[in-house]
């Protein structure tokens, strides 16, 4: 691709390139996508300050779940750290669908944050280790990556 100046590195990197570009995109469409509709069926449901206290929560534990994610995904693999985020996000939403109270409503945001956590840096990470495994050769000063 042109636009990414990857045309000369080997194959298997520019298809790396690819499916991470594609990968993001698809992710940060379907967040932004559901977003609105998610903080708008939050506040009707328990209000505002309800929902100030489930996001506090939410950061707190996704603050604390952050670092040993990380470290899971360097243990396991960051592709099995990111299934599990996305199963987990997958989840929430369905937890979310038949929420009603603010205690389903705080185990559907405790659900994002330890979804979160692990997704932070997971993609990044992988494409990173396979990065450098498929373009040692070609970009090893990494003028591209």
């Amino acid at each position: 691709m042109v636009l990414l100046r990857t045309q000369n590195l080997p194959d298997r990197t520019q298809t790396l390139v690819q499916k991470v570009i594609v990968a993001v995109i698809f992710m940060q469409f379907v967040w932004s996508l559901s977003d609105t509709f998610y903080i708008l069926f939050v506040i009707d449901s328990v209000g505002y300050t309800q929902l100030g206290i489930l996001v506090a929560i939410s950061f707190l534990l996704q603050s604390t779940l952050d670092y040993p994610s990380g470290a899971l995904g360097d243990w396991i693999g960051q592709k099995w750290v990111l299934f599990s985020a996305l199963l987990t996000f997958g989840v929430s939403f369905c937890v979310l669908a038949f929420s009603q109270s603010f205690e389903t409503l705080l185990v559907v945001y405790c659900l994002q944050a330890l979804a979160a956590s692990q997704e932070s840096g997971a993609l990044m990470s992988w494409f990173d280790n396979n990065y450098k495994a498929t373009a040692n050769d070609a970009d090893p000063d990494r003028k591209t990556y």
